[in-house]
């Protein structure tokens, strides 16, 4: 099995037929997902949700040990270029082997985890976040593969399906009084209809063969990408823990109330872009004149409507919260404002990141992650006794400095580096920043019901920031507009 980079148009129909799949999975989740979002924060505490953030950690460790680099969307399943059916076999045998394992070892060690943070219910949960993952181990290897051949329908097709029914699940778990448990059952019910519908859908089976030899090739490109992914979910697992600690369950839940908001709109960016840059970057790796055009490309799509969405929430942020989550969950504006100048730049890093890595440089990307680790956790371990707007701020500052590092790497390597990126995407900051400030004005001038207002300031924000880009750059609108809008047009291109 091997790998061969596409014809230029061929490339541009995989990219955007892989981004009108990506934007249509992001429209979906941001509107179902944010949905049923509302519904379990109006439904359970911010106790709740912080106790299973507590437990989540654990579960997020247990996947990148399992994935490993191997099979996932950056991994050497999808990079690699001369792939043999025993290699595949085998790294499927070695995650579900080593899903099975950290579970298992994660629930023996549940009553203490439970112990230390003073809510006996985690002990369970913590099984029911082992079961998980041990069930998403089992679909790894599918899901690779169809991003290595550049199919994104399927998996999107499959994901809708996933979170309509797992997001109806805990709903009504919620509404029943099932506490924690709603929220826990929602990943456990997704991959169980993740990995069910992979092996009916996708007609690659293992066979019965494990060498370790061709893990041992495997692993080095994938044995740097896991220690750097480790590094990363021990980062943000450590925050996380710190915060439910230091803070407890309650204070824990409005951060992440915070920045699950904040997240949402550059959250679903990242992964619709993450799961079509990284295999487009692997596919044209050797012409650096194509890699760094569609580099540039992702740069200003991406940030076109990133820098309206994080800049629009935090003017909104009062009303926002209040009218979909309730004034329970009030504490966490003031955070979410913060947070939302992380979302600024994150998508950034991301797509910096994903070039780095298609090009091979797993090593340096280790280092890097090292690096950048040590700074975060001495910015987080001085922020934690200022209280959390403080920890949000050390959040905004590891922010600017991871994108400025890899965008230092990709200056070296394709000569497009941080100050072109921020150049690029200048003329859209001043625009969001305009767009903003409008839109805060609003709620001086106009004396509705919170809702209304909202209305009101989002319906401005639109329009003038909609004009502007019309106006700016109408050909990245136009080519936005038949990404989204028309698959029939897409395939024309």
């Amino acid at each position: 099995m091997t790998k061969t980079a596409p014809p230029k148009d061929a490339l541009k129909h995989n990219a955007l037929y892989g981004m009108f799949w990506g934007a249509l999975d992001a429209l979906f989740r941001l509107g179902f997902q944010f949905g049923i979002t509302v519904a379990l924060a109006r439904l359970l505490t911010p106790t709740e949700f912080g106790i299973v953030a507590i437990a989540y950690v654990f579960m997020q460790v247990g996947s990148m040990f399992v994935t490993a680099g191997l099979g996932g969307e950056r991994g050497v399943l999808v990079r690699q270029r001369d792939l043999e059916e025993e290699q595949i076999s085998t790294i499927f045998h070695f995650q579900w082997v080593t899903a099975l394992i950290f579970g298992l070892s994660l629930g023996l060690m549940s009553p203490w985890i439970a112990g230390f943070y003073g809510y006996s219910i985690l002990e369970p949960l913590i099984w029911a976040m082992a079961l998980t993952g041990f069930v998403g181990a089992l679909g790894l290897v599918p899901a690779a593969l169809l991003s290595r051949a550049l199919n994104f329908r399927l998996p999107i097709v499959i994901g809708m399906v996933s979170t309509v029914v797992a997001g109806a699940v805990a709903v009504l778990l919620a509404f029943y009084g099932g506490g924690v448990w709603a929220l826990a059952s929602q990943p456990l019910v997704a991959s169980l209809i993740n990995v069910g519908a992979l092996w009916s859908c996708h007609a690659w089976r293992p066979r019965m063969v494990f060498r370790l030899a061709l893990l041992k090739r495997s692993f080095e490109f994938a044995g740097y990408v896991l220690l750097s992914g480790l590094l990363e979910l021990l980062f943000a697992g450590f925050s996380t823990l710190l915060i439910g600690k230091m803070y407890g369950a309650a204070d824990l839940g409005q951060y992440n109330r915070a920045n699950g908001i904040r997240g949402m709109p550059s959250g679903v960016l990242i992964g619709m872009v993450g799961r079509v840059a990284f295999p487009v970057f692997a596919a044209v790796q050797s012409d650096e004149l194509r890699l760094r055009a569609v580099l540039r490309k992702a740069v200003l799509g991406v940030m076109a409507i990133n820098i309206p969405a994080m800049l629009g929430l935090l003017a909104v942020a009062e009303p926002f919260v209040v009218t979909f989550f309730g004034d329970t969950w009030r504490p966490s504006v003031p955070l979410l404002r913060v947070l939302c100048l992380v979302g600024l730049v994150w998508p950034l890093h991301v797509i910096n990141l994903n070039v780095l890595l298609a090009q091979g440089y797993a090593r340096l990307f280790f280092w890097i992650e090292i690096a950048k680790k040590g700074f975060g956790t001495v910015a987080l371990i001085t922020a934690v006794p200022f209280g959390l707007e403080a920890l949000a701020w050390s959040q905004v500052v590891y922010g600017i400095m991871c994108f400025a590092i890899h965008a230092h790497y990709t200056e070296r390597l394709l000569g497009y580096g941080w100050l072109a990126q921020v150049c690029d995407c200048l003329p859209w900051v001043m625009a969001g920043v305009l767009m903003a400030c409008s839109v805060w004005a609003l709620q001086f001038l106009l004396a509705l019901p919170v809702p209304a207002l909202l209305a009101a300031q989002v319906a401005l924000g639109a329009t003038l920031y909609l004009g502007f880009w019309v106006a700016w750059d109408p050909s990245l609108f136009r080519d936005m507009m038949l990404t989204v809008v028309s698959r029939r047009e897409i395939m024309k291109a």
